[in-house]
């Protein structure tokens, strides 16, 4: 990422304070293996430096599990890093063994019970980042999308709902919108307090 980019997305009120950086993993070793550059210390210091430049920062990244070699001391130093850098978004993946791919031919593959095991112990971790900060937006001021109507809630009559700058999902009740003669069409933009 550029200096000039972080500045651009720091500072222009039109650019979204998301990014998405396909990090796969954080451990020297297997970053190696992967043909990636990068180590856990310089993945620590670039999400750090783009929180520290971009208030309001929503960060997403992906991760593989299971990767060849990948030893129970390389796994854990991943959760420490994902509990450290505290992901707004997180997806991951167990690694899938290919035919023809450079890593298919590694030695020490990971038995596909321990590839489930790590990928769900990643994802409960997750699951809690992901709440803390979902919860921690609760009572704020976020501008919102309105993109596409949901299914009737109870007594709503209907609802729509959009994403926030931070691609949280956001639901309204119709009638919320009748009480103040908004147009309840896609492309509305709000305001959710």
């Amino acid at each position: 990422l550029s200096d000039r980019l972080i500045e651009l997305m720091a500072s222009h009120p039109k650019v979204c304070k998301y990014l998405d950086l396909p990090l796969q993993h954080c451990g020297g070793g297997i970053l190696k293996r992967m043909g990636r550059q990068g180590s856990r210390r310089k993945l620590e210091e670039l999400v750090q430096r783009l929180r520290a430049d971009i208030p309001g920062l929503t960060l997403r990244t992906t991760l593989i599990v299971g990767f060849p070699g990948e030893t129970e001391e390389e796994f854990e130093g991943l959760l420490e890093f994902v509990e450290a850098m505290r992901f707004e978004r997180l997806g991951a993946f167990r690694y899938s063994r290919e035919e023809g791919t450079r890593a298919a031919l590694l030695p020490d593959q990971v038995p596909e019970s321990t590839k489930k095991k790590r990928w769900r112990k990643l994802m409960k971790l997750q699951r809690g980042i992901s709440l803390a900060h979902n919860r921690s937006v609760v009572g704020t001021d976020q501008g919102v999308l309105i993109d596409h109507p949901l299914d009737s809630g109870p007594g709503c009559g209907g609802s729509l709902a959009g994403p926030t700058q931070s691609f949280l999902e956001v639901a309204f009740c119709q009638r919320w919108f009748s009480r103040f003669r908004a147009c309840c069409q896609p492309g509305l933009q709000l305001r959710q307090q």
